[in-house]
């Protein structure tokens, strides 16, 4: 017999606390509380909020630049078409609404509704909600007879067809690169509208290069006099932080290489025999090469990315990095406070750095559990595969757990020197 891990749904809803009018309509068509469908790409900053109804003159939030301002606790009501979710959602929270709520302009079971961004953008911080088209005609109708519409939107983190996975690294984390060689398979069993994974590189500037406009600025730990460092903490390459910089730069320009294919299996492939093979002693330039030529991948891939990355004639090393300063506005969005880190959602993870309770979590982020997420679990009598499977396991304890206690002590390293490292991280200084 088999066994496959399930989840419950969760769900968002709207429900209208006044006025009195709008109530008593309400109760005509299934009561005050409004179903309501959730964008997958949006945020949950309160399980709970309390704001009014309002609309502008742009009634799909299409035009960009009005200069009407919201006072606060507006929730501003859209009309869907004309521009994406995304659009419509940055506009409200540009003009200082709390929450978006989008009304339908079909009849449709909300629950086939999927509001998604296919930019990965990471700018959303408010909540993006729709009611049906019949609800939010009658919300229109009392803003338009400009009675006080007061909604409560509550907020519960519901269950989609996908998930954001971000992952914020430094080249040279032992941390990272040992969970990503157990969990890359997992990704890797996902289509990319399924799970969206992608990672980021922290870097962070040199202050005192800062004050000096980043000109002339000599760090051995950055790159750009200054703009882009990071710390060796490994004594691992030559030239300190400054090979860990280079190093994330390659990294992210094969990432950028694997978005053009179906999935991100090159990227892991590098990362997961980078960390083998480089982490060793032969950190560097000629380490990576190699390693792009052991897992198939062309060296001009990396290598004509790095190049474009400055402006033409320009110099690596004192240049302003085109990929690096993109990076970097990027992170500053993520909201992640340490070093390595993970949002799910864009919530910040705080589990353990262990692949199966991140797997966990993920999959109970899904409406339906996806096929790369139900565990097969055998039964019966007799002894099985599974159990031959324990017996060697336990046999291998012994010189196991001698490696463990070595990686611990490595990680423990790495963690509390990478928060003194990253205090002036670029995400948390802007």
């Amino acid at each position: 017999m088999w066994f496959f891990l399930l989840t419950a749904t969760a769900w968002a809803s709207v429900q209208v606390l006044g006025p009195a009018s709008l109530l008593k309509k309400l109760q005509t068509h299934g009561g005050a509380e409004l179903k309501a469908a959730f964008a997958s790409f949006s945020v949950t900053p309160e399980p709970m909020l309390v704001g009014h109804l309002t609309q502008i003159a742009s009634l799909d939030l299409c035009q960009k630049g009005a200069s009407d301002l919201l006072s606060s606790d507006r929730v501003l009501l859209a009309h869907r078409g004309g521009c994406t979710f995304l659009d419509k959602a940055l506009e409200a929270q540009r003009l200082g609404a709390v929450a978006l709520l989008v009304m339908d302009d079909r009849e449709e079971r909300l629950e086939e509704v999927h509001m998604v961004d296919p930019s990965h953008s990471d700018m959303l911080r408010i909540p993006v909600l729709m009611v049906s088209k019949q609800h939010g005609e009658m919300l229109e109708t009392a803003v338009r007879e400009s009675e006080p519409v007061t909604l409560r939107l509550n907020l519960n983190q519901p269950l989609s067809t996908s998930v954001s996975l971000k992952l914020l690294l430094s080249a040279d984390s032992y941390a990272v690169l040992k969970f990503l060689d157990t969990f890359q398979t997992f990704v890797n069993r996902f289509d990319r509208a399924e799970l969206q994974f992608q990672p980021f590189y922290a870097f962070y500037y040199d202050d005192n290069c800062r004050k000096q406009n980043f000109t002339e600025c000599a760090n051995r730990d950055c790159i750009a006099n200054g703009r882009y460092c990071s710390k060796d903490l490994w004594d691992l390459g030559e030239e300190g932080g400054r090979d860990v910089v280079l190093e994330s730069l390659r990294q992210i320009c094969l990432w950028r290489h694997t978005l053009t294919l179906s999935s991100a299996a090159q990227w892991f492939a590098y990362v997961s025999r980078f960390g083998e093979k480089c982490l060793k002693g032969a950190f560097g330039q000629a380490c990576s090469e190699a390693v792009l030529t052991d897992v198939g991948i062309p060296l001009e891939v990396v290598e004509t990315c790095v190049a474009q990355s400055v402006e033409e004639g320009g110099d690596l090393l004192s240049s302003e990095n085109f990929v690096l300063h993109k990076e970097i506005a990027q992170i500053s969005h993520l909201h992640i406070t340490r070093l390595p880190g993970l949002a799910i959602n864009n919530e910040l993870y705080q589990g353990p750095w262990e692949a199966e309770a991140v797997q966990d979590l993920v999959c109970a982020q899904y409406e339906e559990t996806p096929k790369a997420c139900r565990r097969e679990v055998s039964s019966g009598g007799g002894v099985g595969v599974a159990d031959v499977l324990l017996a060697l396991v336990f046999l291998a304890v012994a010189a196991w757990g001698t490696w463990v206690f070595r990686q611990a002590l490595r990680n423990r390293k790495e963690s509390t020197q990478v928060a003194e490292a990253f205090s002036q991280y670029y995400s948390l200084s802007r």
